[in-house]
């Protein structure tokens, strides 16, 4: 993960970079400047308890968002092959492609208990870790102050830039 989610660059430098190279530092910014708007707002503090509440409320804002993107199939298409920029970090062609057809079938409907479970068993969750992320899920979704944080980060992202 230290290699494909590189922490120091700058936002010129995703300016000046190839698209491959772009799309990855723009992906870390985003999660970056996402977990500190999370933190610097508590919103940990108001959720339950889990190693896996970050995965967890990363879910519960696909789900939220899903519907304001109108080109899923656009987006899925991206992942119809294998860029050759990929496998220059220490992944198998086939490993990667698994992965690229693990988020178009993620992608092709909106998230829900049935699509995040195809997920859960491709990314190996157990079922205990499957059901606790469900659980919090649950929680966390009818938690106003949650979705308030959530929906402030996105409102606001473009003042993080």
């Amino acid at each position: 993960r230290e290699q494909t989610h590189p922490k120091d660059f700058t936002l010129s430098e995703i300016k000046s970079a190839d698209s491959f190279k772009a799309g990855l530092l723009f992906h870390c910014f985003v999660d970056t400047a996402r977990e500190n708007y999370m933190q610097e707002n508590n919103v940990y503090s108001i959720m339950p308890a889990s190693k896996l509440i970050t995965q967890t409320l990363k879910l519960l804002e696909d789900e939220l968002f899903y519907d304001r993107l109108n080109n899923w199939g656009l987006v899925s298409s991206y992942f119809e092959k294998v860029a050759s920029e990929e496998l220059e970090y220490p992944i198998k062609e086939e490993d990667a492609l698994k992965w690229h057809k693990l988020l178009q079938s993620y992608f092709s409907q909106k998230p829900s208990i049935e699509t995040r479970k195809v997920l859960f068993e491709n990314i190996y969750f157990d079922k205990t870790s499957i059901k606790e992320v469900e659980d919090n899920l649950a929680i966390i979704k009818s938690d106003e102050k949650v979705l308030k944080i959530i929906e402030s980060f996105y409102k606001h992202f473009d003042k993080l830039l």
